[in-house]
């Protein structure tokens, strides 16, 4: 038998909320009391984020919330995520045992993993895509011999990084 997950689309925020709840369903097993268990994954994008929780042990998906953001810019942007943080219980919480960002633009590329070089990151960049003035970091797939290196907003680097630090 498939597991019961709550399932809840286009829910109604107040308009003074700077995002907007599209979508979320939560697994029957999830248990918000046990937090310091599950791993946060995070993805973002310029207009939405994902939160997603997942038990490592059996690598089951126990929540999926997706939200729109408002804001046009970085700082607006910043400050939709800083609401919801505020109001949202599992993101209130600091003491995850992990915790993945995953930023979603065009600003990457994957490169095989035996020919990466940390220090050529901006060439990389550079070479597919326009990074301006934003932070380069990279992520190593060890399962697939590749490493994706890309680019995100410094502002928003900074506060997940002051956030989770």
């Amino acid at each position: 038998m498939a597991p019961r997950t709550g399932i809840n689309f286009m829910a109604s925020t107040p308009s003074s909320k700077k995002y907007q709840l599209l979508l979320t369903s939560q697994d029957k097993k999830f248990n918000i009391a046990a937090l310091s268990q599950y791993h946060l994954s995070l993805y973002i994008s310029d207009a939405y984020l994902k939160i997603i929780c997942v038990n490592p042990t059996t690598t089951r998906c126990l929540l999926l919330a997706v939200y729109r953001l408002a804001g046009e810019c970085s700082y607006q942007r910043i400050q939709a995520i800083e609401q919801l943080y505020q109001d949202h219980p599992i993101l209130a919480n600091r003491n995850w045992p992990a915790v993945t960002l995953c930023i979603g633009n065009r600003q990457y590329t994957l490169i095989p993993q035996q020919l990466f070089q940390e220090k050529k990151i901006a060439d990389y960049l550079n070479f597919t895509c326009p990074i301006g003035s934003n932070a380069m970091r990279y992520f190593t797939h060890s399962s697939l011999s590749v490493t994706v290196a890309f680019a995100m907003d410094p502002q928003l680097l900074n506060w997940f990084q002051m956030t989770y630090d």
